[in-house]
């Protein structure tokens, strides 16, 4: 059986600092390990909420011979008001998870509020002083050389065209390696039927994510699927973040490991693999600009953006759907859920229908999705900007239809002290969300899933 058949389904709103934080509650060696690299020092520190941020450079220099300041403290020192109380916890909650923050011996097992005494990561503090003394080497060992931007960003954008392509498609396995197919059914972006191979819910809200955030889960994918708790490839990852984009560096520099992850970036269009040499590409370059960017994204789920070429949607009150668009992606995409009728050089001509929606329903995909993709295309001569309001109705009755009569058992999730957004946005990216009510801060959970939500808070420290 293939390896893709049996990977379990992980959420989209996780990053591999979610990872990281996961991995070293069973490993705490992990962090000892990947805070010796100054690359992974400088990722780690960006990814920090910017309160926690400011706490570690009010640190960071601080004279051995003066006294370290408390957590109280710190508190202390913000306006009496609960939105910045609450900003002050979620930071020492960050900064605690991922072992930035230690407390002396006697209080190693404090609570959130104990006055004990702080002092930040030996080796993390050391690495990050020399970060901002600009006194680390060279990545990579400096490279040579250098190739014209656009044909990088041509590279990049060929390859996760063809990611892309492939999951609206899911029939031909050949063209994409094994090991994405693997990251995509580890996310639960497809997931295998007797069909064979098809895309969820979460991979169509994965499809109208922009570009950088698609790249990012896919990377997150992954690491955590291929290469769990690996520091030489999280210290890889984080190198490429600061390296120089089309720069020619030596592959022989790198482990085994590594260059193993390197030709699984080379599919994503990360890197462009070579003989000896590996290049990285500007998107590869750029994509821990903003390490949460691929987290959970608008609390109603939806993500408007262009994935992947230009499309503009003409919707008619008959169902006629005229799409202007040169894109081979667009056009798979909204065959999803269209019958195709005609294809042009520069349009295609589709139809709306019970039977097309109803199977693209049937795959998983929302009405509210279907609806939101065609309104977020939506040629600017159509009236309001949005598709005529009998379509809309239309295509939520298709649904209705399912939901009729069935019933589902699940459980419910209440008096939460904190983090409730969290939940519901880990329970709605692994499709297990029956009901909920954020005013009353209460879900019911399918009861099939509660268990993964159930471990998501107790390793989450929310209740």
């Amino acid at each position: 059986m293939p390896s893709y058949l049996r990977s379990q389904s992980v959420p989209l709103s996780a990053t591999i600092f979610t990872d990281i934080t996961h991995w070293s509650a069973t490993n705490p060696q992990l962090l000892d390990a990947l805070y010796q690299s100054p690359y992974a020092v400088q990722s780690v520190f960006r990814s920090l909420p910017p309160l926690a941020r400011l706490y570690v450079t009010r640190l960071l220099y601080l004279p051995e011979n003066e006294s370290t300041p408390t957590l109280e403290a710190f508190r202390k020192s913000l306006r009496r008001r609960q939105r910045a109380l609450d900003r002050h916890d979620a930071a020492i909650r960050a900064l605690r998870e991922l072992r930035v923050f230690t407390t002396s011996p006697s209080g190693l097992n404090a609570s959130l509020h104990d006055p004990s005494k702080i002092v930040l990561h030996p080796t993390f503090a050391r690495e990050l002083r020399r970060s901002v003394s600009n006194s680390i080497p060279s990545v990579f060992g400096g490279g040579s050389g250098s190739s014209d931007p656009k044909d990088l960003d041509s590279f990049a954008a060929d390859r996760l065209e063809s990611i892309l392509n492939f999951l609206v498609e899911s029939t031909n396995h050949n063209s994409i390696p094994s090991g994405i197919i693997d990251a995509l059914v580890h996310i639960g972006v497809l997931e295998q039927r007797r069909e064979g191979l098809t895309i969820t819910s979460a991979g169509f809200h994965f499809l109208l994510k922009d570009t950088s955030a698609q790249l990012w889960i896919l990377l997150r994918s992954v690491l955590s699927s291929m290469f769990p708790a690996d520091v030489e490839a999280l210290t890889l990852v984080f190198q490429l973040g600061v390296s120089t984009a089309g720069r020619f560096y030596d592959i022989s520099n790198l482990s085994a490991t590594q260059q193993e992850l390197i030709r699984e970036l080379h599919h994503l269009g990360i890197v462009i693999l070579n003989k000896n040499t590996f290049q990285v590409t500007v998107v590869g370059v750029r994509l821990l600009a903003n390490a949460t960017r691929s987290s959970a994204g608008p609390s109603d789920g939806m993500t408007l953006t262009k994935s992947a070429g230009e499309i503009q949607v003409f919707v008619e009150t008959n169902f006629r759907v005229y799409a202007y668009t040169t894109s081979v992606f667009q056009i798979n995409l909204l065959a999803l859920f269209t019958h195709m009728r005609y294809r042009l050089p520069s349009m295609v001509v589709g139809h709306l229908t019970r039977d097309a929606v109803r199977k693209a329903l049937m795959n998983g995909i929302t009405a509210d999705q279907i609806i939101g993709y065609l309104n977020a295309h939506a040629h600017p001569r159509m009236k309001k900007g949005t598709i005529p309001a009998n379509v809309s109705d239309e295509i939520r009755l298709w649904e209705a239809e399912q939901d009729r009569v069935q019933t589902k058992p699940g459980v419910l999730l209440s008096d939460f002290s904190h983090g409730f957004e969290s939940v519901l946005s880990y329970a709605r990216d692994l499709n297990a969300v029956l009901w909920s009510a954020p005013e009353r801060e209460m879900l019911v959970v399918s009861k099939n899933t509660f268990d993964q939500v159930k471990r998501f808070i107790r390793d989450s420290g929310i209740q």
